[in-house]
């Protein structure tokens, strides 16, 4: 689990954060929680939230970037393969904004402690595996770039953005951010923010936590 900021995506006509003034933004309710988004916006543009600046809080990030392309939102806090998609339409990256609006990328493996008795070695090889593989995608950009233009098609300039920009959020040490963790919890569970330290040692196995 690691970080990887949301962009924040505007309409072509928008360049700089000021050009907000008396527009709206939405940004998913999850990643919103516990982010100083009003104090930013205050900071850096002399926007208030509720006065001069709508902020729209959608229960999905879909649901964000929907509201985005139909013209129902100015701006919009994206995770960044929906920002990359919303660039090659045209849309513009506010890139004065911070990386303070944050979704915890979460892979989990998940079994029981009686299954990692019995398969412990197994599941060791499976993560010495996928370790190999991030490191091996990260070292050759041309092999990733193709592999990548296959998913994407002729759009290039996407897969381009999606290794510079995504693939290196990617951490091959696969071990658990516990800051993130944190900040997931809180999104998850916001009833149990303080309980993080034990919900780790409950659930993540020893030694895979970063603190």
């Amino acid at each position: 689990m690691n970080s990887c900021p949301y962009y924040l995506v505007t309409a072509p006509t928008i360049t700089k954060l000021a050009d907000l003034k008396n527009k709206t933004v939405a940004c998913r309710e999850g990643p919103s929680r516990n982010t100083p988004i009003a104090e930013t916006f205050r900071n850096l543009a002399q926007l208030d939230v509720g006065k001069n600046l709508t902020l729209q809080m959608p229960k999905g990030d879909q649901d964000a970037f929907n509201m985005l392309i139909d013209g129902k939102v100015d701006g919009a806090f994206l995770p960044r393969p929906f920002g990359f998609i919303a660039e090659e339409r045209g849309y513009k990256r506010i890139i004065d904004w911070p990386e303070i609006v944050d979704d915890p990328l979460p892979i989990t493996i998940e079994t029981t402690a009686k299954l990692w008795q019995e398969r412990g070695k197994d599941f060791a090889t499976f993560v010495t595996a996928q370790r190999e593989c991030i490191c091996y995608f990260k070292a050759h950009r041309a092999e990733a770039l193709r592999v990548l233009e296959k998913r994407f098609g002729p759009a290039l300039t996407l897969a381009e953005k999606t290794f510079n920009d995504y693939i290196v959020c990617m951490d091959e040490s696969l071990k658990v951010d516990f800051k993130q963790f944190a900040k997931l919890l809180s999104q998850v569970a916001p009833e149990t923010p303080e309980g993080a330290r034990q919900v780790a040692v409950e659930w993540i196995i020893p030694g895979a936590v970063n603190a």
